[in-house]
């Protein structure tokens, strides 16, 4: 399956998302594109043209992604509500140190 106008399919994007992230790329760019966004509760949404990754930051440049769907199924923030429900379940349910997420959605926080 193709992205929309002929992009590349939604793995491959995902996949090319996740190496700009772990490779250092800017994620925010000078026109004001975003493709990293602070959601609630700590949650962070990882966009690519087709697809939208939940998750949040337990440090630092370390993402956790959770989950995802395609950009196409979420046409209102109100489908994003079971997401970032899921994300704060799972790492609510998690031992992990406190704080579990950097608070404060500042994006030079969690870069």
């Amino acid at each position: 399956m193709r992205g929309d106008r002929g992009a590349l399919p939604p793995i491959e994007q995902v996949t090319q998302r996740f190496h700009d992230f772990v490779t250092g790329r800017p994620l925010v760019y000078n026109q004001g594109a975003k493709n990293l966004d602070p959601m609630v509760d700590g949650v962070w949404e990882l966009k690519t043209h087709d697809v939208r990754i939940f998750g949040w930051f337990a440090a630092p440049s370390c993402f956790v992604a959770v989950n995802g769907a395609l950009r196409s199924a979420l046409v209102s923030h109100a489908r994003f509500t079971p997401f970032i429900e899921e994300v704060t379940q799972l790492r609510n349910n998690l031992p992990l140190d406190e704080p579990k997420f950097i608070p404060g959605g500042v994006l030079r926080n969690v870069l």
